[in-house]
């Protein structure tokens, strides 16, 4: 009775000693809200809506054929073993053992051999063969949850590792299109400078045939050539640009360098339309879509009960061990009656002491379950950072393409007009030359601007968690 009643007051105390295992919050205030607008589409459509057949194939071949996103998943089956293991530990375990052995005695001799606890008289030779047959079983029992917050915590590995792969999908989503948009503005960049320069070899070819009927000097005529050289140097910049991006594809969709030249550049270099911002409405809610958030918070959990299984090593571990087998010098009677062996009964261990290494491992797993929960935090932080910049990005950036279409459209007249002025000789050369200029750099900018206008809208995607 005075056991029984030590085991409960035991038992009390050890539940009294483990803290509740809860969710990590954080406090986000109100103004984290964004109005929804009118002809907003949800951000599960974001690549339909773009409508663009030739980056939907790369975005499919690629969730199939990446070999980071393949990587991921096999994580999770390893995860998913290894929580196995852990909850293997909740059943007995049995193990069986089979031993022969050849024995030499003393010459004094041995009356007789000890197998588990029992006496087993060798023969009278001073040489004898032993066979030994037997299965170990043990199943502790685990009062004080030991081995099941070790299961619980492979169980939260599993889905932070899920997550994981989730960001990895995404990640890979947002790396494709935003690859894909640089190779279609490369595309376009070396179109314009193609056909600037037909532009300025005209105009170098004019200003040498007036130079040769005596209507202008040598000087501009080196200014045109000049100009052309310069524009003709930026092409291979751009022209490398674009190699790279192709490649960077292949390898994204896991493909050798130059597989994907037959859809990517004999198809005409288009970049998508731009669809207009997602329904994005509040922030704070669709932050928990995010999968590095949801893996911050998985691994908080995790410590938790890795800190509780810490803290069971503080109280006894009870198991039931038994034993059964024969053992004979002989395998004629090996497994006579008078050979069986066994042995059953229960057993406890309890660290008394251990130089305070239970305690200090406790204050370890205290410390890592506050620095996951500074990890979350600091996710979230971050979250809101992300949202917060793509969504001021993908505004100005939609300004600034307005701003800049209207600079080019004003530049495309300004330089039909520049070139009646100068030959009715109302204007100098520099100003066609300048106005040459401004009209490829307005150009380019355009390209560039509604470029980053795309990527903005998918890292906006990517910010808010995405679709998978």
């Amino acid at each position: 009775m005075k056991w029984s009643l030590w085991l409960i007051v035991l038992v009390l105390s050890g539940c009294q000693f483990y803290s509740k295992i809860d969710k990590p919050t954080t406090s986000l205030n109100s103004s984290y809200l964004v109005e929804h607008q009118e002809g907003s589409y949800p951000i599960e459509d974001l690549f339909s809506k773009l409508n663009d057949p030739i980056l939907t194939q790369l975005l499919q071949e690629g969730m199939q054929a990446n070999l980071d996103l393949q990587v991921a998943v096999e994580r999770i089956h390893q995860a998913r073993a290894q929580y196995g293991v852990k909850k293997s530990k909740l059943w007995p375990q049995v193990e069986f053992e089979a031993e022969v052995s050849r024995l030499k005695y003393s010459a004094q001799g041995v009356e007789t051999l000890s197998l588990f606890g029992a006496s087993v008289a060798p023969s009278s030779s001073a040489i004898s063969d032993l066979y030994f047959t037997a299965f170990d079983a043990s199943w502790e029992i685990d009062l004080f949850q030991k081995i099941l917050s070790e299961k619980s915590a492979a169980f939260h590995e599993i889905l932070a590792i899920e997550e994981m792969s989730h960001d990895v999908y995404i990640s890979l989503q947002a790396e494709i299109a935003i690859t894909y948009f640089e190779l279609r503005s490369n595309q376009q960049q070396v179109a314009i400078l193609n056909a600037h320069r037909v532009t300025r070899e005209e105009t170098a070819s004019l200003m040498r045939e007036r130079f040769e009927a005596g209507l202008t000097t040598g000087i501009e005529v080196d200014r045109a050539e000049a100009d052309l050289y310069d524009l003709e140097a930026e092409l291979p910049k751009f022209e490398t640009d674009l190699i790279q991006n192709l490649n960077r594809l292949c390898v994204l969709l896991g493909k050798m360098p130059g597989e994907l030249n037959d859809i990517l550049v004999t198809q005409e270099a288009q970049m998508p339309q731009d669809p207009g911002l997602m329904n994005v409405e509040i922030v704070s809610d669709l932050l928990r879509r995010r999968p590095d958030v949801r893996k911050a918070e998985q691994e908080y959990i995790r410590t938790q009960y890795l800190t509780r299984s810490a803290k069971a090593d503080l109280f006894p571990r009870f198991s039931i061990t038994g034993s059964f087998g024969f053992s004979s010098f002989s395998t004629s009677d090996l497994f006579d009656y008078k050979n069986m062996l066994w042995s059953i009964g229960p057993a406890v261990r309890w660290p008394i002491f251990k130089g305070w290494q239970i305690m200090c491992n406790i204050d370890k797993h205290k410390s890592i379950q506050k620095q996951a929960m500074l990890r979350y935090h600091d996710s979230v932080l971050k979250a809101l950072e992300d949202v917060e910049n793509s969504l001021v990005l993908y505004g100005n950036e939609q300004k600034r393409d307005i701003s800049l279409h209207k600079s080019v459209t004003a530049l495309t007249q300004a330089q039909d007009a520049s070139w009646e002025l100068y030959l009715a000789g109302l204007t100098d050369f520099n100003s066609v030359l300048d106005i040459q200029r401004r009209f490829l750099i307005s150009e380019q900018e355009r390209i560039a601007s509604y470029e980053s206008t795309l990527k903005a809208l998918i890292l906006i995607y990517k910010s808010l968690g995405g679709s998978f």
